[in-house]
């Protein structure tokens, strides 16, 4: 069956160019129906995440009071826990100090007079501090060596400079009461039991070479 277009060129081309415009007019009518759909996605998720922070945030002010009350104990706390320490420290104290003072007066001299003595009681052993005069350089030396040589006495050492029986640096000449006395500063840490307590050492990581490889 042959068919025959009656109709004149200019009706058919602008039937053709009506269709083509629907068809665009409809692509782009999807494109914003797309878009649309994305902005009103995007704006449900944002309302919601909104609602989840104001959720979030309205528990938080409910916990502030805790947190407060938390972080008022935990002061609390710290402060009987320092308190505690400072009466260990005490009660150490009170074992450690009648012991050490016997151990001291038996390595005193006659040649010797303390001027001062500090104390400070650390775990297992006494850091001790003391200020002393000496009729001579020797009665410095024989002191020094007497502590040196018991063993609840270690690191002794003069103040200024590492002790030296030739030299006595750290020693200084004074008068006192019209006579030329030695007066010095000195120090060590006593261990009531005779014992150095050990200190573990970390081990060290190994060090990774760097030097390359000699080609044969």
């Amino acid at each position: 069956m042959i068919k025959i277009n009656l109709l004149p060129k200019e009706i058919t081309a602008k039937n053709q160019a009506r269709k083509r415009n629907m068809l665009i007019i409809a692509g782009i009518a999807c494109v914003i129906l797309i878009f649309a759909g994305i902005f009103v996605m995007k704006i449900a998720k944002a309302a919601r995440i909104k609602a989840q922070i104001a959720g979030v945030e309205k528990e938080l002010k409910k916990l502030e009071p805790i947190v407060k009350r938390v972080d008022e104990i935990e002061a609390k706390k710290a402060q009987v826990d320092q308190k505690i320490g400072v009466i260990k420290n005490l009660m150490q104290s009170r074992l450690y100090y009648p012991i050490f003072m016997e151990d001291l007066a038996g390595i005193m001299t006659p040649k010797v007079w303390l001027a001062d003595l500090k104390t400070r009681v650390e775990d297992t052993g006494v850091m001790v501090s003391v200020n002393a005069y000496a009729r001579d350089n020797y009665g410095v030396a024989e002191f020094v060596n007497s502590l040196e040589q018991d063993k609840k006495f270690v690191e002794v050492r003069i103040f200024g400079d590492t002790f030296d029986s030739k030299k006595l640096t750290g020693v200084e000449t004074v008068t006192l009461e019209g006579e030329e006395v030695r007066k010095f500063g000195l120090g060590c840490i006593y261990y009531p039991s005779g014992e150095i307590p050990k200190i573990e050492k970390k081990p060290q990581a190994k060090k990774k070479s760097t030097g390359k490889k000699r080609r044969r």
